[in-house]
């Protein structure tokens, strides 16, 4: 209604004023007219005034009055239709606008997500923030870390159950030691490792990080897998401790390295990375790569009883020490040595879990470790106990030794001092037919000398120049705790000379020759360390051949021939026979008393060649010869000698001979104790095995580690030969059933071919077994990643034949918890079948739970009805356990056949009439070419040594490696490292918009300045900076260059920022109107290094005192409502540490499809109404100033009718002023010189039409008037 007012009213006034317009001149006309014609008014006759008078106030009034009418009406009515048009094109404006919100999202969509917003990053307590630091330590922290939950793609919705990437350490961290950590879960197959490190210049090696087994102990050392760095060698990878298994090495786990690893710098941060694959460890250091080396078998994972990690070592600084489920590649380092985080990471809003123990599990742990402790502390003062009750049992027996069995010989005395006489006469030899002079009978303890008084010297010695001779004696060594010691057995003398001497050593041998060349010959550990000289008990024979044919030396242990050397000279001259000859028994020489020792000799003897040198059959046939002084039980013995091994023997505390070898490393007098000494030999040591120059038999294993086998079938897991396939197992299955089925009718009957196997199917068995008649069964039995080195089975199969049948086959197996045992019996027994072939199927070796209590091992011919079944003891139903079988077949000349078991240290032995044939040795080649373990079980590689070893071997087997297979627990799962998956937990994503992109920070710079506002402070900058190196600076402290170098480094005023320079590695960007620089949040906040354009920078310094505004972005979407979100925090930090924070939130949506067709043609009518709004209004101005132009020129037009009217008045009043005075003179009424007011007159008749001031129309009274008529 406004609009149509507003118009009529405009349309109005442009008609009104053109009529007034038009009156105006009208009436102006008329005066004129009336003016003019002299008949007017006054002068017109009263007819004629009459009819004026009805044309001007009738007629034409009349006329006028129409005309006026018809043109407001018009007017009127034109400015109606043009205002209703208008209001409806507003009102159409209108309802589009409406129609256009409409199309936008319900505003409590936009409410909902503002109040997320808020509630999750606190407007409030953002907005309150004051000071710049608090802004970067909490703001800018607190929006990174919250914007992740934002992320759809986060892992705070997917839950990798605490084995995915880890942060180990965040910030930089100082060790003086291990710190620990919670443990890391390899469950993958490829697996990273990267760490800021530095260490000082004093840093020689230690781990980086460390999964060890267990908490002390031998192995609290070692390593289940870690990260290892040294000074010299580099970083190297170990691994295996816990699945290692020692059978031929010393190294109790796997170290590789690099042969060439390059320096590291001490005292700056490095980026180290180790990558895993799953066959190369590889290694870098920032961003160069060092290079790999190939891992000799694959990496498992241990459980280590949540003993957790251990982290750093003294004299290392770490950051961000992170563990990556996955090979990281060369651009995967670089993004995280240039931004802190993976870009997959930042761009998801990802990061690894924290690794810190949550307070309920140090708890946990703290009170184990107590409990443990205090267990420790009972079972350590228990034990003391019981070493003290034997302690005390053995001082006793000292101090009243029983009397020893009849028959036996006593203990050596001591040797006479100063001289004693050697024998002059030869004696002949039974055992060989040689003669020989005793030197020395005995037997006799030899003790230290230390002077004249007590010196041992042999006299009246035999001459043996010109000739080659044998020096031949029996010994007994001293005690040794330390690595060797000696003692100068015999040193042969004249006055002239020293001749020949020799040192004996627990590793090594001396003899000299003083005038040789060489001098001395000094063989070291030229034995094995089993048959060296390590203790006092056991009596050696020893003999020492001077070759006269040869000019060599030769020595020999227990008969057997062990080294030899040049003598230096001609062995015929190594006799000496000048004046007082004699022989220094336990010293050096004549004057010199020391090299002495508490050793015994017995039978010192001399044999002078007349018919040659000795031969090593001599040798042989002497040390094998009857002493009768001698106690034969402690003379050495052959390792098959039932007397070398072990016995059940217990102690009156109970304790067995595994309890003396456990503690006698602490304690070594237990193994004093009589009984102990002589039933436990092998714990004790207390036998010495002669030397044997035979060879060691080869030992071959199955595979490289110790393994966890879990249950594949339902009945066990086979595992095949490496070259056997399930694919030929399945087909020689099928082949062999239809072949069975064919020929007997069906699977239920028994053939010769599979007898034996069914037997042990069919009868007494009490464990499960997988029916290998049963293709379906077989093949859902077979685990893939349970193989064996075929070649290895098949040289020891070959060495099997090659040496008559004898074999050992051993293992260490045990219990994965509670599923390996039998559950009727609650028990766990070993249950391992050796199939020499599957179909049909035949096993060379058994081990099961059959008629026997404890389980049994069965061993099958195929050339004989029967089988050996021999008794196993109780396996450790937690534990290890330590199984040995062992084979001898018979032989025409050889020992009697039987076959034995070994369980831990307890072995059971049966004879047998047996002859053992391998099944199908032709056709596969092989003992076994499938084990069948039918319960879980973690297995050691199973031992194959073709030749039947002795029971004191595999005792001394167990014994050394019970201790270190203790702390080992297997891998943690079956494959090597994890099954190579990681399951994810879908978690729900609650928020109502998703964060579509990381947060980016972007902040606004001045440049550091001396230049300040004033004098003062540019003055307070220069003397502080020439103060500061007067101080500070001053030698011997040296300041980084560029703060010496420049004033502006220490102290300084805000300038004008540079476009050009760069800021922690990034250049200046446009942004909103601005110059800046911009990053990722994330990588400002979560890392603590930043390196860029090869400089290392703290993230913390994104942000400083040049800082002079900060904004952070996050834009977020809402599906349901396609709305995009933008939240902005800016902060502006006028002063130094002032902050002045505001939060913004901007919405903005997305239309598609019809509904984006509808916006736009909406859009459309929107433009088009708009543009008639727009036209008319042109329109409407063009009209306007059309009126405003005519308007003007009417103006104009009447100024100049208005002119030419005055200027025709001012020439009338011209006219009729001479007209009047023309009258008067003619009349004679006008005076000369009067003053006229004719002027005055008509300006008050002129005043009457033209607005002149009425004061002047008023004559003067004293003059007369001049009556104009109208």
């Amino acid at each position: 209604m406004a609009a149509i007012i507003m118009g009529v009213n405009k349309g109005r006034k442009a008609g009104l004023k053109q009529e007034s317009y038009k009156e105006r001149r009208d009436d102006i006309g008329e005066h004129v007219s009336e003016h003019n014609d002299p008949t007017a008014k006054g002068t017109e006759e009263p007819v004629a005034r009459f009819q004026r008078f009805i044309r001007e106030n009738v007629l034409y009034k009349r006329k006028r009055l129409h005309r006026v009418n018809l043109a407001e009406r018009l007017h009127f009515e034109s400015a109606t239709t043009l205002g209703l048009l208008r209001f409806f094109n507003q009102l159409m404006v209108f309802a589009l606008f409406v129609a256009a919100l409409s199309f936008s999202s319900d505003q409590e969509v936009k409410r909902g997500i503002l109040t997320t917003l808020d509630n999750e990053f606190d407007f409030e307590g953002i907005s309150d923030v004051a000071r710049r630091d608090q802004f970067v330590s909490e703001s800018m922290a607190g929006i990174s870390e919250k914007s992740k939950e934002f992320f759809i793609l986060s892992n705070k919705y997917f839950d990798d159950q605490g084995i995915g990437s880890t942060q180990l350490i965040r910030d930089i961290t100082t060790f003086s030691g291990p710190k620990l950590s919670t443990p890391v879960q390899l469950a993958v197959l490829e697996f990273s490792f990267t760490a800021w490190v530095k260490v000082v210049p004093q840093f020689v090696e230690g781990y980086i990080l460390r999964k060890r087994l267990v908490p002390d102990g031998p192995a609290s050392g070692l390593a289940c897998w870690g990260w290892y760095l040294s000074m010299n060698a580099g970083p190297q990878f170990h691994y295996g401790c816990h699945d290692f298994f020692q059978s031929a090495t010393t190294d109790r786990q796997i170290s590789v390295g690099l042969s060439t690893p390059g320096s590291l710098a001490a005292d700056q941060f490095h980026m180290l990375t180790m990558v895993v694959d799953q066959s190369k460890v590889h290694f870098y250091r920032n961003t160069d790569y060092l290079g790999a080396v190939d891992l000799p078998r694959p990496v498992t994972d241990c459980f280590n009883d949540g003993e957790g990690l251990l982290v750093g070592e003294s004299g290392m600084d770490l950051s961000l020490v992170r563990f990556h489920p996955r090979a990281l590649t060369m651009s995967s380092i670089e993004e995280l040595f240039a931004g802190g985080s993976l870009l997959s990471d930042i761009s998801t809003g990802s990061q690894p879990s924290d690794a810190e123990p949550e307070g309920l599990k140090s708890t946990e742990r703290a009170l184990a470790s107590s409990i443990g402790s205090v267990n420790d502390a009972v079972s350590s003062r228990q034990a003391s106990s019981e070493i003290n009750q034997v302690l005390k049992t053995i001082t006793e027996e000292r101090a009243s030794p029983p009397p020893p069995p009849p028959g036996t010989p006593a203990e050596p005395v001591d040797a006479p001092l100063g001289n004693i006489n050697a024998s002059s006469i030869a004696s002949t030899d039974a055992a060989t037919g040689k003669d020989y002079y005793s030197l020395a009978f005995g037997p006799w303890r030899l003790s230290p000398t230390s002077e004249a008084a007590d010196h041992r010297s042999l006299v009246n010695l035999p001459n043996a120049e010109g000739q080659g001779f044998t020096m031949s004696w029996w010994y007994r060594h001293m005690p040794c705790s330390k690595s060797t010691c000696g003692v100068f057995l015999f040193v042969l003398r004249d006055d002239t000379r020293t001749c020949y001497g020799v040192w004996l050593e627990t590793v090594a041998l001396w003899f000299e020759n003083a005038l040789g060349t060489p001098s001395f010959q000094y063989p070291q550990n030229f034995v094995d360390q089993k048959f060296q000289l390590n203790d006092d008990f056991n009596w050696r024979h020893m003999a020492l051949v001077f070759d006269e044919t040869t000019d060599i030396v030769k020595f020999y242990m227990d008969g057997k021939f062990v080294v030899d050397g040049p003598w230096g000279s001609a062995v015929t001259g190594a006799d000496c026979n000048g004046p007082n000859k004699f022989m220094a028994l336990g010293r050096y020489g004549p004057f010199d008393y020391t090299y002495g020792a508490d050793v015994d000799i017995y039978d010192f003897r001399q044999y002078i060649h007349t018919s040659g040198p000795l031969t090593d059959a001599d040798i042989l046939a002497i040390a094998t010869a009857p002493t009768p002084e001698l106690d034969a039980s402690k003379k050495c013995l052959s390792i098959d000698s039932l007397l070398m091994a072990d016995s059940s023997y217990q102690d009156t505390f109970g304790h067995d001979c595994e309890w003396f070898f456990k503690n006698k490393k602490d304690f070594p007098s237990l193994c004093t104790l009589s009984d102990a000494a002589r039933e436990c030999p092998v714990a004790c040591g207390s036998r010495q095995q002669c030397v044997s120059t035979e060879p060691d038999p080869p030992m071959f294993v199955s595979w490289d580690r110790i393994r966890r086998i879990e249950s594949v079938g339902s009945n066990g897991t086979i595992c095949l030969a490496g070259a056997l396939t399930p694919e030929k197992v399945k087909a020689d299955c099928e082949a062999w059933t239809a072949q069975h089925v064919a020929a007997n009718g069906n699977l239920g009957v028994v053939a010769a071919d599979f007898e034996a196997w069914a037997d042990s199917v069919l009868n007494s068995r009490r464990g499960r077994r997988v029916n290998m008649t049963s293709c379906e069964e077989l093949m859902a039995s077979i685990d893939p990643e349970c193989t064996f080195d075929q070649k290895a089975v098949e040289d020891f199969t070959a060495a099997v034949n090659a040496n008559g049948g004898d074999w050992t086959i051993a293992f260490w197996i045990r219990p994965t918890g509670e599923e390996s045992k039998i559950h009727e019996l609650g028990n766990f027994y070993p249950h391992v079948q050796f199939l020499g072939k599957l179909s049909p199927p035949q096993h060379n070796l058994a081990v099961g739970l059959w008629a026997n209590p404890n389980g049994e091992a069965r061993i099958y011919s195929e050339c004989a009805d029967s089988r050996d079944n021999i008794e196993l003891t109780a396996a450790d139903d937690q534990g290890w356990t330590f199984v040995a079988i062992t084979r001898r077949n018979p032989r025409p000349d050889g020992p009697a056949l039987f076959s034995s078991v070994l369980t831990n240290a307890v072995q059971r032995e049966e004879g047998s009439t047996m002859h053992q044939c391998l099944h199908d040795p032709a056709g596969t080649g092989l003992f076994f070419s499938a084990l069948e373990i039918n319960y879980p079980a973690i297995m050691s590689p199973i031992m194959m040594v073709p030749h039947a070893v002795s029971v004191s071997e595999l005792q001394r087997s167990y014994l050394d490696g019970a201790d270190s297979m203790r702390a080992k627990t297997g891998p943690a799962s079956a494959a090597s490292t994890g099954g190579g998956q990681i399951p994810v937990i879908k978690e729900q994503f609650k928020s109502p918009a998703v964060l579509i992109a990381p947060p980016i920070i972007f902040q606004r710079r001045a440049a550091a300045a001396e230049a300040c506002p004033n004098q003062f402070s540019r003055t307070l900058i220069q003397r502080q900076h020439a103060k500061m190196l007067l101080s500070q600076c001053k030698a011997p402290f040296e300041c980084p260059p560029e703060l010496v170098a420049s004033p502006a480094e220490l102290l300084y005023c805000h300038g004008d920022a540079s476009e050009e320079a760069p800021h922690l590695g990034l250049t200046p960007m446009a942004f909103q109107g601005t110059t800046g620089y911009a990053d990722f949040l994330t990588s400002v906040t979560e890392p603590a290094f930043l390196y860029r354009n090869s400089t290392l920078y703290q993230a913390s310094d994104f942000i400083d005192s040049l800082t002079t505004g900060a904004s952070v972005m996050l834009v977020f979407f809402n599906p349901q409502a396609s709305l995009t979100t933008v939240l902005g925090v800016s902060a502006n930090f006028a002063e130094s540490s002032a902050a002045e924070v505001e939060v913004s939130v901007r919405h903005f949506e997305i239309i598609e499809g019809p509904q984006l067709s509808d916006y736009l043609i909406v859009q459309i009518l929107v433009l088009l109404n708009v543009a008639l709004m727009l036209v008319d209004i042109v329109m409407s101005m063009i009209e306007t100033a059309k009126i405003a132009t005519d308007e003007s020129m009417h103006l104009i037009e009447e100024q100049r009718f208005m002119d030419r009217q005055r200027a025709e008045a001012k020439a009338m009043r011209v006219k009729l002023q001479h007209k009047h005075d023309t009258q008067l003179a003619n009349k004679g009424g006008w005076r000369a010189g009067a003053p006229s007011n004719s002027a005055v007159e008509g300006q008050v008749v002129f005043g009457h039409h033209f607005g002149a001031p009425a004061a002047a129309s008023a004559p003067a009274a004293s003059k007369p008037t001049i009556q104009i008529p109208r």
